[in-house]
Order: structure tokens, then sequence, then C-alpha cells
């Protein structure tokens, strides 16, 4: 039975970002993480509001991609009703 083909080991990783003038030069879990936003930047570009949540651990690293709501904001009146009691009726 074949196997999948054999995936390079996480330490093995390199790569350079680029940014201007300025570069980096990542290995490891920094080129998963930068690899991976940079295949969604739809997302990232398009998303109003989000977040970007990186969990790793033993030689895996995966996104979370959250979008949030805009926050709304109400008078405290709306809330606890102001100096009118409301009717039961």
């Amino acid at each position: 039975m074949k196997g999948r083909p054999g995936r390079p080991k996480l330490s093995q990783l390199r790569g350079t970002l680029i940014i201007g003038s300025q570069q980096w030069e990542l290995k490891g879990r920094a080129v998963l993480i930068h690899g991976r936003l940079a295949a969604r930047t739809g997302w990232v570009t398009e998303t109003p509001l989000g977040s970007v949540v990186a969990d790793f651990a033993y030689g895996q690293v995966h996104l979370k991609l959250v979008e949030s709501l805009k926050t709304i904001e109400v008078e405290d009146d709306v809330w606890f009703g102001g100096d009118e009691q409301a009717s039961l009726d």
C-alpha cells in the first residue's frame, strides 16, 4: 500500500517574508503560519472585522479565522427602562 508522499519536517521548512524593503528569514512554524495566512489573503482583506488565532503544537499549525460583527451600542435607558415604568397590561 502506497502512503502519502513524504512531507518535510517542520524544522526543515524555510521561507522569506518581504515587506517593502525589509526582509525576514523564517523557519518552522513561522513559515506555516505566514503561508496559511497568505493562502487566505482574500478573507483577510475582505473581512471588515475579524481575528486570527494560531494554535500550534506537535509539529502542526492550525489557524482559526473568525469573522466578527460590529459592536452595537445602546443607551442605558433602553436596557433599564429610563424613568418610565413599563406597563404589563
